[in-house]
């Protein structure tokens, strides 16, 4: 009997320890299994930091390079502000010299036009200083041997008709000789040559102002005398 106890005693003995190593095992599996999950989560955790660092790395530098562009742009501006500041000048001076007697008032008025003009129809302002320094070496007044009219020396018949298109009130010689309405009716003519299919180069599109579309098409006209010195006057203010 106590032999039989003891064998028993002995088998539940055997059963709780492995019971006990069984949960042991269970517990470490468990733990193994979680410690993995968390060094996987590490590792993502891990791999989204750097990821992230790279990124904004990725983005310093663009932003770096976005201001070194915007410092090298700003000194261009800065550069290109100083030329137009003297091109404005330049016209000023010619303004004052062809115009005995204009008041500062009014050729700042024809200066800042002259300037929302060039933007407007987007013409390099040297170019155009120089076409109206060409037509009328800036004298308001002025009035050609064929008739033409004002500042870019216009002529009435193409004034009226343009005057007319831009609901301009024509009254004649009048209109053409305030220089404000002279330059906007020169300009929007001298975009009108621009547009034309026969004008293909930057010579013909004053060539076309000055000899005409007609003349243009019937000579060939490209480099001529007039577009010669235009460009020649242009380069020269480009460079002073």
């Amino acid at each position: 009997m106590k032999k039989e106890t003891r064998k028993n005693q002995d088998i539940l003995f055997v059963l709780l320890y492995l019971l006990t190593l069984a949960a042991f095992i269970t517990a470490c599996v468990f733990i193994i299994k979680e410690t993995n999950v968390q060094i996987e989560y590490m590792k993502n955790t891990v791999t989204e930091l750097r990821q992230q660092v790279e990124a904004a790395n990725e983005e310093y530098r663009e932003l770096h390079q976005q201001q070194i562009e915007l410092i090298e742009e700003n000194a261009r501006l800065r550069e290109r502000l100083e030329r137009y500041e003297g091109l404005s000048r330049y016209i000023e001076e010619n303004l004052e010299r062809a115009n005995p007697g204009i008041t500062a008032e009014e050729i700042g008025r024809i200066v800042s036009l002259f300037w929302e003009l060039t933007v407007q129809y987007e013409f390099d302002p040297y170019q155009t200083v120089s076409w109206i320094f060409q037509e009328s070496e800036f004298k308001i007044t002025a009035i050609s041997k064929k008739g033409a009219v004002g500042l870019t020396q216009v002529l009435p018949t193409t004034g009226h008709e343009v005057a007319r298109k831009m609901n301009i009130e024509w009254r004649g010689w009048e209109t053409l000789l305030d220089p404000e309405l002279n330059l906007r009716i020169g300009f929007y003519y001298l975009n009108w040559c621009r547009e034309r299919p026969a004008v293909v180069t930057e010579h013909q599109v004053f060539s076309a102002y000055h000899w005409g579309i007609g003349n243009l098409k019937r000579m060939g006209l490209n480099e001529t005398k007039y577009s010669l010195d235009i460009f020649e006057r242009a380069e020269m203010l480009r460079r002073a």
